[in-house]
């Protein structure tokens, strides 16, 4: 139930399919949520990377290079190349990712010297001697990655889908591109192997990207903990979701999911593998599947490493023997470094600049979508617009329960005509948070077989106090109509706020109030569908025009909708006032209510109140003509038809 707040140690109930087809349409499902909650939707334009490989270090049998390529333009990602020497033919090739350790791609603490031993650059040797290629590559805002630290996020980066998970998502599939650019790299045997968020970034890229043959996260695959940086949540991604599905996602691919005694992936042996090992049964594939568990604290240890060096060898290599660790020499690591600072000595140089790019990219990604004549380029916008509002999958089924009937209480609206009103409360058995509606007729006149949804920023009580709206009311009640009317999320104090609730990553596992709005409208919409088969009309009044008009994609069947216009819906450079008062991640950059606009399934919208600016003549060129009926209005408008 969505009262339940969420956060990264919730247990999760892990999910069972009994029809691969089921889990395919889940895993589908699981890679836009991905790719919207990370700002990748649709994938950004691939700048040239501009890649120099140079400084080579060369030792008995492989040599370590230094790297450096723009994954955004002005925006580098900096590591080390590990290649075998002497060797002929196609290598494999693995990608790096690290964790949250102190010296990043070079953290070199052996095992007995700490209780959480790792040693990035004598796995990646070992892999380079075994005929590998190795690519170790820095964490934002670890090591020469200091053009943005390790914290790049907020309300504003929010609604536009820009944060430190998708910049590093996003860097690792660039760094796939550059070891695929590579001439003697094998594009059929790439793998990628982290631990801790280095095994967020493995599972993450794996899930949405293809090209990545084999996986190896270590010691982060859990359904009882999903991570607590910055960089391993992101808004929405975990909405009735965990770490386990997304592992879930590289079936049927090889993967050895890694867990240990001492930290949150000590269940692994007994329920995070057999659930993985179920989903690549779906596939016939339980062979490419296997666990590695050792008695030890948080890590990437000797024993590890050796089983995972077993494993790329089988699954990549063809050879399935053990490789005995070999220790190097590596002299002074600091001369593996690209900048002394961390700082290039050009490029992006603070978050700003590299949030005003991104947003500046999307913005003309938005422009060429809306422009566009495609019907798969509006389904782009639709399909960022449901992550980002999460849509609810509602059942028809509705738990009613009648409260009263017959008149109006004392302190509500009292009419010129005597008014038979229908109280109930509402709930959906897939949203589960009961709603109170109420259903208003003129008892004089014959019910003309139409309804309208009217959605007031007060509630129920809210529209009938309303003075500038009594007219409008007893208009409709006198032709006939049945009104109808609901306490929404936070209206009339029903509910309990979330954006104001201080806990960290909270976007990422609970929806925010704006969001709870369009659900409940969603909601009371569809009940009426199943209560009448006469003419259903929506109007939202005020602040409760941005609540409708998001939902109106998702209210099928409904004839005229007419939208009171707020300034800040059609100011498209005022972030600030969409993260104030109108926060829902992602929105932004699915479209806003321009994307609402077009996917609008009124026959007619009528929009007022716009007053003086230039949204009109956005929304004329975006919306395919002959589609729907739009009416915009400046001022309030004297009858709506």
């Amino acid at each position: 139930m969505r009262t339940e707040l969420r956060y990264m140690e919730t247990v999760n109930r892990l999910k069972s399919y009994d029809q691969l087809e089921h889990w395919e349409a889940r895993r589908s499902e699981l890679q836009e949520r991905i790719l919207v909650s990370a700002g990748l939707w649709p994938l950004p334009h691939k700048c040239n990377l501009n890649a120099k490989i140079f400084d080579k270090i060369t030792y008995d049998d492989f040599t370590i290079e230094k790297v450096v390529f723009e994954s955004y333009p002005g925006y580098y990602v900096t590591g080390n190349l590990y290649r075998p020497l002497n060797k002929s033919g196609l290598l494999p090739g693995i990608l790096n990712p690290h964790g949250h350790w102190s010296h990043g791609r070079l953290e070199m603490v052996e095992d007995g010297t700490s209780e959480q031993p790792v040693e990035i650059p004598t796995r990646c040797a070992n892999f380079a001697k075994m005929g590998m290629a190795a690519f170790s590559y820095d964490m934002v805002g670890y090591l020469d990655s200091k053009q943005v630290g390790h914290a790049y996020d907020g309300e504003e980066q929010q609604i536009w889908g820009i944060g430190l998970l998708g910049l590093q998502l996003w860097n690792s599939i660039r760094s796939l591109d550059f070891l695929l650019n590579l001439p003697e790299i094998d594009a059929q045997n790439i793998g990628c192997t982290g631990a801790s968020g280095g095994a967020t970034q493995a599972f993450l890229l794996g899930a949405v990207d293809e090209r990545l043959k084999a996986s190896v996260p270590v010691n982060m695959v859990s359904a009882h903990f999903q991570g607590g940086c910055r960089c391993e949540n992101a808004p929405h991604l975990r909405i009735d979701a965990n770490n386990v599905e997304f592992t879930a996602m590289f079936a049927p691919r090889p993967l050895l999911v890694v867990g240990c005694t001492g930290d949150w992936s000590r269940n692994v042996p007994t329920v995070e593998y057999p659930a993985l090992r179920e989903i690549y049964k779906l596939y016939g594939a339980e062979d490419k599947v296997d666990y590695f568990y050792d008695d030890a604290n948080h890590n990437y240890n000797k024993n590890t490493r050796e089983a995972v060096y077993r494993w790329f060898g089988k699954q990549l290599a063809g050879r399935d023997e053990p490789w005995k660790e070999q220790k190097v020499n590596f002299g002074d690591l600091e001369r593996f470094r690209i900048f002394s600072d961390g700082f290039p000595s050009r490029g992006v140089s603070s978050k700003a600049e590299l949030f005003a790019l991104q947003k500046r990219e999307k913005q003309e990604t938005l422009q060429q979508l809306w422009n566009s004549k495609e019907p798969e380029d509006k389904q782009i916008l639709l399909t960022a617009m449901q992550h980002s509002l999460c849509v609810p999958q509602l059942s028809d089924a509705f738990d009613v329960q009648e409260i009263q009937t017959n008149a109006l209480n004392d302190d509500e609206r009292d009419f010129a005509e005597p008014i038979d009103v229908r109280r109930m409360s509402i709930s959906n058995e897939s949203e589960g948070t009961p709603i109170s509606l109420l259903l208003a007729r003129n008892k004089s006149i014959e019910h003309n077989g139409k309804t309208v949804f009217m959605v007031h920023p007060g509630g129920k009580k809210g529209l009938l106090r309303d003075e500038k709206w009594k007219p409008m009311l007893e208009s409709y009640l006198d032709e006939g109509y049945a009104i109808a009317t609901a306490t929404i999320h936070l209206t009339e104090g029903f509910g309990t706020a979330r954006d104001c609730i201080c806990m960290e990553n909270i976007t990422t596992y609970n929806l925010t109030d704006t969001t709870l709005r369009v659900h409940d409208i969603i909601s009371v919409f569809k009940f009426l569908q199943s209560e009448s088969n006469g003419e259903l009309n929506v109007v939202g009044i005020g602040e409760a025009g941005g609540w409708t008009l998001a939902a109106l994609p998702y209210l099928h069947g409904v004839n005229t909708a007419a939208i009171e216009m707020n300034e800040y819906m059609m100011d498209v450079e005022d972030d600030a006032h969409f993260a104030t008062r109108f926060f829902v991640p992602h929105f932004r950059s699915a479209g806003s209510f321009v994307t609402s606009v077009i996917h609008a399934a009124a026959k007619k919208l009528v929009l007022f109140n716009m007053g003086e600016n230039n949204f009109a003549q956005v929304l004329r060129s975006a919306l395919p003509k002959g589609e729907k009926e739009l009416v915009l209005l400046k001022h309030f408008p004297e009858e709506i038809q």
